[in-house]
């Protein structure tokens, strides 16, 4: 019995371990694990049978060595409700991040890590130390994978942003400032040709996608997949002010419209002329204003076809 009542200390010393862990450390003390035809056995267990809840240590002991453990029902939860939101931040991430320093990413990375983290504890459950270790191994190479691929589509993104940026950038064309691209596409009359026309007021050009010239445009938004940058710049001409009472005055006004070709490859002019607009009505002896400002009579201004129509020939579609 002195053994009993060392071992016995030795569960007191070691509270508040589980009751399971209570009888291991009896049965390994007086290398009993397994027995059970061993009456010292049978006496310890009945020691901690009176001394701890009767109906808990009885769960707790297995004569083969095993433990009744309950099942992970919080970290398996835990991982699904982590683990969800963080896939869909995740895809966010994976089709709209331009970098690692993403909102997208700040909120997905967190939130997958935290979701491994529960596995883990459910495998620890079942496993032991070697559930743990499992588990993190498992969330890092899934979250490292998961970072390889939004690494590649952040590269594949930012990669398109600098095409379409350095195509834009031949807008410089329309104010005079262009530069020839030598991997830009060769200028071939009488063939077809891609072209990316540039549209609007000479203080404010942008990327023309009206109906027609969205047939000429190259298929990737590259310079070297184009030939040619197409320039239609508006400007206003005053032909006359009309003055009337009380300081109010008429403007007519002239809407042309320039057009020019320009070879992407060489900065060659291909083509240029002005498409003059319609002459505004004439300023009548009366005239309604609205407001208390001057009023304005504009002129027809060039269509998008008659652009397309002057182009087409040298474009060659």
């Amino acid at each position: 019995m002195r053994v009993i009542e060392r071992a016995m200390l030795d569960v007191h010393r070691k509270a508040p371990a589980t009751s399971a862990h209570m009888c291991d450390l009896v049965r390994n003390r007086l290398k009993l694990r397994g027995n059970r035809s061993n009456p010292k056995a049978s006496t310890i267990e009945q020691v901690l049978l009176d001394h701890a809840n009767r109906r808990e240590i009885s769960r707790a002991i297995s004569y083969g060595g095993g433990v009744s453990k309950p099942f992970p029902w919080l970290p398996l939860v835990g991982f699904f409700v982590f683990l969800l939101p963080g896939l869909v931040t995740w895809s966010f991430a994976e089709h709209e991040a331009m970098s690692f320093a993403s909102d997208w990413v700040y909120i997905c990375l967190p939130l997958l890590i935290l979701a491994f983290v529960c596995l883990a504890l459910v495998l620890r459950r079942w496993l032991d130390a070697k559930g743990l270790v499992a588990g993190g191994v498992v969330g890092a190479i899934a979250i490292g994978a998961l970072m390889v691929v939004l690494s590649g589509s952040i590269g594949e993104r930012v990669a398109y942003r600098e095409q379409v940026q350095r195509l834009d950038d031949t807008e410089a064309f329309c104010r005079g400032e262009g530069v020839p691209q030598p991997d830009a596409l060769a200028y071939a009359p009488g063939t077809s040709n891609t072209v990316v026309v540039f549209s609007g007021t000479e203080r404010s050009l942008s990327r023309e996608y009206g109906a027609g010239f969205l047939d000429w445009r190259p298929d990737t938004p590259r310079v070297d997949q184009t030939h040619l940058v197409g320039c239609v710049v508006e400007s206003r001409t005053e032909l006359e002010t009309c003055q009337y009472t009380e300081g109010r005055m008429m403007h007519r006004v002239r809407v042309d419209r320039a057009v020019s070709l320009h070879a992407l490859q060489t900065g060659q002019v291909v083509a240029q002329t002005v498409l003059v607009g319609g002459m505004p009505d004439t300023c009548h002896g009366i005239e309604e204003f609205y407001g208390s400002g001057d009023n304005t009579k504009t002129g027809t201004v060039p269509s998008d076809e008659d652009v397309l129509a002057y182009l087409r020939p040298h474009v060659g579609h």
